[in-house]
């Protein structure tokens, strides 16, 4: 914030300095010492904020761009949407107190960010995100889940849905299931909506703290069983020696009975 003792008005402001809500550029009114007047204000900081003093006190420009257009200097932080100290048009900056709903993700967004490869499922970067980031590093990380998370303006989102975006101009249904079972393969091929039952049904793993560690195999009193639902009906398919045995009927079970079963 600035540091001298008297408040600075937005009417004081404007004697001075005009400023462009669609670019966030500040310029001189009046001459400025040996400053001409239409003369880009401000001196960039290696932060890459861009300070502005005026009467003889320091202020960020993003508070000014605040004071301009809202007639107040925020009372408390101002965050840039983008990230990015540097770009202060009064559309990018927030009231860091507000919270704020995201829009949703669209398209036009992904595809200004990202290439998207179909063939591969991989992703490259269009442009950086960060100073830190280089076009050539690997996009998005792999979560506990096994699934691979990119982040766009701050926010996680699955990859496999980000794919589906970029390719086919439009959100996915609630759920998108990786036919193969592979949650990293990320290829459009790969991808399909289903509904609740039809991920279900193309299950490949047992549940976690499963005895036999094998899908459909499960033990009961001194025998290994196998049951399968179909429709909402539990169906039983009979006891068994082993967990091996058990799940293999279970699987011969699920290609004839499940539609959405890839196994």
């Amino acid at each position: 914030m600035a540091t001298g003792k008297f408040t600075l008005t937005q009417d004081r402001l404007k004697e001075i300095l005009d400023y462009c809500p669609e670019t966030g550029v500040f310029t001189w009114r009046e001459i400025h010492g040996p400053i001409l007047t239409g003369t880009v204000a401000g001196t960039s900081r290696s932060s890459g904020r861009t300070i502005i003093c005026v009467d003889k006190t320091q202020y960020p420009a993003h508070s000014l761009a605040w004071l301009y257009v809202y007639g107040e200097l925020p009372k408390k932080r101002v965050l840039h949407r983008d990230k990015n100290p540097a770009n202060n048009r009064i559309a990018n900056l927030r009231d860091a107190t507000v919270k704020e709903k995201r829009p949703p993700l669209t398209a036009e967004r992904v595809r200004e960010l990202f290439d998207y490869d179909p063939q591969t499922g991989e992703f490259s970067r269009k442009i950086k995100s960060a100073h830190s980031i280089e076009l050539d590093t690997p996009v998005g990380r792999v979560s506990k889940r096994g699934r691979k998370i990119i982040k766009v303006d701050g926010a996680a989102h699955y990859a496999h849905r980000i794919a589906w975006l970029h390719f086919y101009g439009k959100q996915p249904g609630p759920i998108l299931d990786h036919i193969n079972g592979n949650p990293l393969d990320n290829r459009i091929c790969n991808l399909r909506e289903v509904d609740d039952s039809g991920n279900a049904h193309n299950q490949r793993k047992a549940h976690t703290g499963s005895r036999s560690g094998l899908i459909g195999a499960y033990y009961n009193n001194g025998k290994w069983r196998s049951t399968i639902q179909v429709n909402g009906v539990q169906i039983a398919l009979g006891n068994f020696s082993t967990p091996e045995e058990a799940h293999e009927a279970y699987v011969q079970a699920k290609r004839k009975l499940h539609s959405t079963c890839t196994i």
